[in-house]
């Protein structure tokens, strides 16, 4: 991720994984969940650097797909992926890359606006 490329509040939500990854971790873990899909046990206790959230993201996405659209679609729509933006990338090479990318940085930014409105307790 180029950090000069990215709009404003993707670099704010992209410097919320670097200053705090294990919230970040405990977002994705919470909103797959939802989608009943988990990550490994230890995955919201230990904080784990970007390349290793990436990973981990990827991992699931892949297995998801494995299941199909309509699990993808369902975990696009807790996690808060726009429509537009899950088209855009789709069919690309790099397409589980690009949308572990946007799923991270998507919840990088709930946690981003948690802080910045003062409500740290709730969950998105």
């Amino acid at each position: 991720m180029n950090s000069e490329e990215l709009p404003n509040y993707k670099k704010n939500a992209l410097a919320q994984v670097y200053l705090t990854p294990l919230a970040v971790q405990q977002q994705l873990n919470t909103d797959f969940e939802r989608a009943l899909w988990h990550f490994p046990e230890n995955f919201s206790t230990e904080p784990l650097n970007l390349e290793e959230i990436k990973n981990h993201t990827q991992e699931i996405l892949l297995a998801i797909l494995k299941k199909g659209e309509q699990e993808l679609l369902k975990i696009l729509y807790f996690v808060d992926i726009p429509e537009k933006d899950f088209y855009s990338i789709l069919g690309t090479p790099d397409f589980i890359d690009l949308l572990s990318e946007k799923i991270i940085i998507r919840e990088a930014y709930k946690i981003f606006l948690r802080h910045k409105f003062g409500n740290h307790s709730a969950k998105m």
